[in-house]
C-alpha cells in the first residue's frame, strides 16, 4: 500500500484540480504531509496555517503563497471548518485575480475551492454559478479530456445532487469518469472519488443494488492507495 504525496492526496480527496498545487512556489512541508497520511487532520491544518503564515511573513511577489491558501482552504473544510475554508479561498481567489494574467487555471481552481467552503456551509445553490465559472476557465485553458475538467464536471454533478436535482447529475457523473479513466492511471483515487459519487448518485434515487458495486470498486482502490486507517476510507466504509 503506497503513501500518497500530500499534494495528490488533497486533490484526490476533495475533488481539488491539481493544477494550483503542482504550481505553488512555497512548499506544504513535511510536517503537513506527515499528519495528512496519518489521517490526523486537525495536526495538518495546523501546521498549514504555520507553513501559510510564514510564507506571508516574508511579503512573497506574485502568487507565491497561492498554493498554501488554496490547500489551506480544502484542508480547513475537511477538518470541519468551512467557514475558515471559505475565508482562505477567498484570500486565495483575490491573490490570483491580482498576480495572474486572465483565464489562468489557478483563477479557476480558486473560484472551484471557494463554492466548495459555500456549498459545505449548506448554500449549495450561491455555489453553483461559482462551480460553472471554474468549470468555463478549465475548459478555455485546457485541452479537452485534460483531469482537471474532469474534477470540474464532479464537483459540478456534486452541487446540483446537493440542490435536489440527482438525475440531472447522473450524466455529469458519468462524463467525470469517463474523462479521469481516459486521462489517469489506473488505480488513481480519482478514479474512485467518480465511482463512489455515482454509486451515492444511484442510490439516492432508489436503485441500491446497482449502486453496491460502484462503491466496493470505489473502496477497493481507496484502500489500494491511501493508508490503513486513513478518514478517507472510513467515510468509504460509511
Amino acid at each position: 500500500m503506497r503513501t500518497l504525496s500530500l499534494c495528490l492526496a488533497i486533490c484526490a480527496a476533495l475533488a481539488l484540480p491539481q493544477a494550483a498545487l503542482a504550481a505553488q512556489r512555497w512548499p506544504i512541508g513535511d510536517v503537513v504531509l506527515a499528519a495528512f497520511n496519518k489521517g490526523d487532520l486537525s495536526a495538518a491544518l495546523a501546521a498549514q496555517r504555520a507553513e501559510l503564515a510564514k510564507c506571508e511573513a516574508t511579503r512573497p511577489a506574485a502568487d507565491e503563497c497561492l498554493g498554501l491558501l488554496l490547500a489551506a482552504s480544502n484542508l480547513a473544510r475537511m477538518n470541519g471548518d468551512a467557514r475558515l475554508g471559505e475565508v482562505y479561498a477567498r484570500q486565495a481567489l483575490d491573490l490570483a485575480q491580482r498576480t495572474l494574467r486572465a483565464g489562468h487555471p489557478d483563477i479557476a481552481t480558486s473560484w472551484n475551492n471557494l463554492a466548495a467552503n459555500i456549498q459545505a456551509q449548506g448554500r449549495a445553490a450561491e455555489a453553483e454559478p461559482l462551480y460553472r465559472k471554474a468549470l468555463a476557465l478549465y475548459e478555455a485553458a485546457f485541452p479537452a479530456g485534460h483531469p482537471d475538467i474532469a474534477t470540474s464536471w464532479n464537483n459540478l454533478a456534486y452541487n446540483i445532487q446537493a440542490q435536489g436535482r440527482a438525475a440531472e447529475a447522473e450524466p455529469l457523473y458519468r462524463k467525470a469518469l469517463a474523462l479521469r479513466e481516459a486521462a489517469l492511471p489506473a488505480g488513481h483515487p480519482d478514479i474512485a472519488t467518480s465511482w463512489n459519487n455515482l454509486a451515492y448518485n444511484i442510490e439516492e434515487r432508489g436503485r441500491a443494488a446497482e449502486a453496491e458495486p460502484l462503491y466496493r470498486k470505489a473502496l477497493a482502490l481507496y484502500e489500494a492507495a491511501f493508508p490503513a486507517g486513513h478518514p478517507i476510507i472510513a467515510t468509504s466504509w460509511n
